[in-house]
């Protein structure tokens, strides 16, 4: 309970010091609560209360939105090294996805089927096989 409390102080600081933020708060709550996938979910409100501790006064957190749970499936059609290291992954549906983050474990090659999750604003996670994954940005 001791490591819940500045948590706790910091909502409940940050409702005092705007009305307007704690609609918004109200409603970036409401939209976590709204996830069903356990990961996302806590992934969900752990964005909120981040988003609290540095946003001075301001909530500026949002959740993601109905649209955002579509999950993409493709074929990938062609593999690009960026020289600093990332891949930029095009898939059968014209899709490009640039990876953001490295994940030497995860091979990737031309006619392997993945999948690209949504995650919490507005990021993505491309799986391959075996359940691993990479951090993704679409790039068109």
């Amino acid at each position: 309970m001791k490591s819940e409390l500045p948590t706790v102080l910091v909502v409940f600081f940050s409702i005092l010091a705007n009305a307007a933020s704690a609609q918004e708060l109200s409603e970036s709550l409401t939209r976590c609560r709204a996830v069903t996938e356990d990961a996302a979910r806590l992934h969900c409100y752990d964005a909120v209360v981040h988003a609290l501790q540095g946003a001075e006064g301001q909530v500026i957190a949002t959740a993601p939105d109905e649209q955002s749970d579509e999950l993409i499936d493709g074929t990938i059609t062609a593999i690009e090294f960026m020289p600093s290291g990332g891949r930029i992954v095009t898939l059968d549906n014209g899709q490009r996805w640039r990876e953001t983050g490295t994940a030497p474990s995860l091979k990737l090659y031309v006619g392997q089927t993945v999948r690209i999750k949504p995650g919490v604003f507005d990021s993505f996670r491309l799986f391959g096989q075996g359940n691993r994954a990479t951090r993704v940005r679409r790039l068109d």
